[in-house]
């Protein structure tokens, strides 16, 4: 070696590790690096003649290249010690970042040359060895097992798959006990490397402060996936209480499951949602800046009225306001003022005792703070559970700190004898509600009539005309303290004692260990094995054999449209009156065909009624699909064979008011009157023709039936097309000429009177309209001319399959579902679709 001297040495060492140490020390200051080449070992350890010590003897000093400039790229100098081993699988547990971990081994090394991917190998090695070969979701249920989790899931029949999964710590379980009174809950994304969707539950302390109730993770967001979380957590307290109060934002299918699962409860939406909601929806239709400048005060206004006066006052104003906007009142009406003012106006809301939460944004922070922890969009569900461990106990320690708080620190504001009963016996937050209360009462004299009572109602804390038993408003003299009794239980919780009782019955196991003998005695061997493995799963859940989830896609949103090299360019769709100026690019919300639909539905319009079986237009558009109710569906797969889209033609009609003819029998000849209203060119093809009710909503009834339901779902496809225009008003107003008019004809929702010539379907742009939002091909025949429309903004390779849907437009204004089949020849393409269409469905 060049320096020869520097490794010459006299000085005996304690252990070989410490020769070692120090030879590498004094080669690394020469550019190099030692390596054990071998070494003679036996049970107890290496052999030495010398028993008191090690010394070093060099026996070559040549060296197989020049010295290194710096240690960084040795693999065997950027190895870390035991010592920093052991720090990286400590601030692995804590949830640290790789970049941190390295940082803090660097401060506390200054010699250390490891890289970012010793960190990463090192923390893999560590995950790798935690689960001691388990697979990833033999560990999640391992470790929900081991640390008393209440725990659910559900499996997919064919594939074994997990699909969803519930969970709730032991501690959340005592938080929920002592404050059941509120539960606030969204669901979120980009948690988890199969891109399930995850909803979190949460609830309030008396201090304001956010607590986690329970999580799940979710296949979908339908209402039959929300209603078995919804039912878990249910299940974790048998049903004991109910909360008051439950807050959401405004998700169709989380709505009608907690109406279904907490029928008690009151269900307030989100407030502040609403308003991103309507900047989402209205903000570009609205031309005038001023307008909407204005349009934000006076909606907050309406939607904290808290008399019939003055919501009816901010209602009159916003009418003002929107005169001119008539397409973005009429959402503001449709969408939320006719249906939910109930959920979000303070003149409702207030009457129940809510303690002042009206908004989901508590579960927004608790998102963004899990996120934080995640520090990845790509975590397994083991790490998740880590990371979901950690958040709760430090909840608990925030929060046992602010019950301190309010107990021992008397402040000075909270002196007066009137809080003399309630100093350390009440959260701060009720005592600050109660002074700005007492506040109220300088210049007025308050009475049941005139107080409002909003504080009692809404916070359940005495309002300004019971606090004024307590004080001579015209001397500000104290009389009494304000009696405890006369605080809600909520404000007067300051530790984690359940306020109520939950009965999980007889928890005795011996009787149901009896009975399970008894049973199992009496199977054969393979169902006695069966028992016996589902026993042991219970027991050591991490021995059960389960899939890991497929990777979902798509799961939010419309999917991106694949382009082709040939549309580097913006596409372009020209205007009749602008052929040469370039309209921006589609924003619609379109009804995406091929995904699960998306979370926020506030482009599908809810009747918000049960269905019942004698209105089938009452539906909820996030059930599942069915023949005569359902709103979501698929137009890739093939419909049900009992839907009276395939009905067979020999078989007997539906017993509706829709009939239909099989074209090979005698009887079609009577109806033969239908045939000449349709071209004769297509009649060798059709084999079927179903009329439907005359009463105006015919075309929409046709369209029903087309996509494989009653007829009587018409209410469904007239929303559905209103919706699609309404959400993309400016690019269809590029596409119609009178626009208002085709939003008019769709503006009828009634279903207890005929509908008007004014609100019939209007040709052709609302066959546009059905290709767009539905994603099919649509074929409508008539003898003046028939014509076929394309989806305009949606490119072939987005369908795995393409429907096609005929229906006719008979004597004069009647419309008839129409069956074609065979090699058919298809109507011209519209004029509108050649004119409008984007670059990518010219395909």
């Amino acid at each position: 070696m060049a320096n020869i001297s520097d490794f010459s040495t006299d000085q005996v060492f304690r252990s070989l590790e410490d020769l070692k140490n120090w030879v590498q020390n004094i080669a690394r200051s020469q550019g190099y690096v030692t390596v054990t080449k071998r070494s003679k070992a036996t049970t107890f350890g290496f052999k030495s003649k010398a028993q008191d010590g090690w010394k070093l003897q060099v026996v070559r000093d040549d060296h197989n290249h020049e010295p290194s400039m710096c240690m960084e790229g040795h693999s065997f100098a950027m190895r870390l010690s035991d010592k920093e081993t052991r720090l990286v699988h400590d601030l692995t547990e804590l949830n640290v970042k790789p970049l941190d971990i390295l940082s803090t081994i660097k401060q506390q090394n200054e010699n250390n040359v490891s890289s970012l991917k010793t960190i990463y190998n090192c923390r893999h090695k560590f995950m790798i060895s935690q689960r001691e070969g388990r697979s990833p979701i033999q560990n999640v249920m391992h470790i929900l097992h081991t640390k008393g989790y209440n725990y659910e899931y559900r499996l997919n029949e064919s594939t074994n798959e997990l699909e969803e999964l519930f969970f709730m710590h032991p501690i959340s379980l005592q938080m929920w006990q002592a404050f059941p009174y509120v539960v606030l809950m969204d669901a979120t994304y980009k948690t988890n490397k199969y891109n399930l969707p995850f909803l979190e539950i949460v609830g309030v302390t008396s201090t304001r402060l956010t607590f986690s109730i329970a999580f799940a993770f979710m296949h979908s967001e339908k209402t039959s996936n929300y209603a078995w979380a919804l039912t878990c957590l249910k299940l974790t307290i048998n049903n004991s209480f109910c909360p008051r109060v439950i807050v959401t934002d405004r998700d169709l299918a989380l709505m009608k499951a907690c109406e279904d699962v907490f029928p008690q409860s009151n269900h307030l939406l989100c407030r502040w949602h609403i308003f991103n909601d309507i900047t989402k929806h209205c903000r570009k239709r609205i031309k005038s800046d001023k307008t909407w400048g204005s349009l934000h005060p006076i909606w907050k206004k309406l939607v904290e009225s808290p008399t019939p006066s003055a919501y009816m006052q901010a209602y009159a104003d916003l009418q003002l306001l929107l005169s001119k906007d008539p397409v973005v009142f009429g959402y503001l009406y449709n969408t939320w003022l006719e249906k939910y003012p109930d959920k979000f106006v303070s003149l409702w809301t207030d009457k129940s005792t809510n303690f002042g939460n009206s908004t989901t944004n508590r579960v927004e922070s608790q998102h963004a703070k899990l996120k934080k922890h995640l520090a990845s969009r790509k975590r397994d569900l083991d790490k998740f559970i880590y990371v979901i461990e950690t958040v709760v106990q430090s909840q608990d320690t925030a929060i046992k700190e602010s019950f301190t708080r309010s107990i021992i620190i008397r402040k000075p504001k909270f002196k007066d004898e009137i809080f003399n009963s309630l100093r350390h016996h009440v959260s701060e937050h009720a005592l600050d509600k109660i002074l700005e209360e007492l506040c109220r009462l300088k210049g007025f004299v308050p009475t049941p009539e005139n107080c409002g009572c909003q504080l009692r109602t809404c916070f359940g804390l005495p309002c300004a005309h019971e606090l004024a038993m307590y004080v001579d408003v015209g001397m500000s003299n104290v009389f009494s303290p304000i009696p405890l009794d006369s605080i809600d239980i909520f404000w007067r919780t300051l530790d984690f004692k359940p306020c109520v009782f939950v009965d999980y019955g007889n928890l005795n196991v011996d009787d149901h260990m009896q009975r399970w003998k008894e049973k199992f005695n009496n199977q054969p061997d393979h169902v006695k094995y069966s028992y016996i493995r589902k026993m042991e799963e219970i027991i050591d859940p991490s021995k059960i054999m389960i899939n890991e989830p497929s990777v979902k896609k798509n799961n939010r949103g419309r999917p991106k449209v694949k382009r082709g090299h040939h549309q580097s360019q913006a596409p372009h769709r020209y205007s009749c009156s602008e052929l040469n100026q370039d309209p921006p690019r589609h924003s619609s919300s379109f009804f995406d065909l091929n995904d699960e639909p998306t979370r926020h539905s506030s482009s599908f319009f809810d009747l918000n009624d049960e269905p019942t079986r004698h209105n089938s237009s009452f539906f909820d558009l996030n059930d599942e699909p069915t023949r005569h109710n359902s709103s979501f569906f698929d137009l890739n797969d093939e419909p049900a064979r009992h839907s009276s889209f395939f009905m067979g033609m020999n078989e007997e009609p539906i017993d509706q008011c829709s009939y239909q003819f099989d074209l090979k029998e005698k009887a079609a000849k009577e109806h033969s009157s239908l045939l000449k209203e349709i071209p004769s060119i297509f009649h060798p093809y059709i084999t079927r023709i179903q009329n439907v009710r005359g009463d105006g909503n015919c075309g929409f009834r046709s369209v029903a039936v087309c996509l494989g339901y009653d007829e009587n779902e018409w209410l469904f496809i007239r929303q559905q097309l209103y919706d699609e225009l309404l959400t993309s008003y400016e690019d269809y107003s590029r596409v119609f000429i009178g626009c208002n008019g085709v939003l008019d004809s769709l503006s009828f929702f009634m279903t207890d009177r005929t509908t008007p010539p004014e609100h019939y379907m209007l040709m052709p742009e609302t066959g546009i309209l059905i290709a767009n939002r539905f994603g099919v091909i649509v074929q409508f025949l008539t003898t003046v001319g028939p014509v076929t429309f394309f989806p305009l903004w949606r490119c072939p390779s987005e369908f795995q399959n393409h429907r096609v849907l005929t229906f006719a437009l008979v004597y004069i204004n009647h419309y008839v579902m129409v069956q074609l089949e065979g090699e058919y020849p298809m109507p011209p393409i519209s004029a509108l679709w050649i004119r409008h269409k984007d670059p990518s469905a010219a395909e």
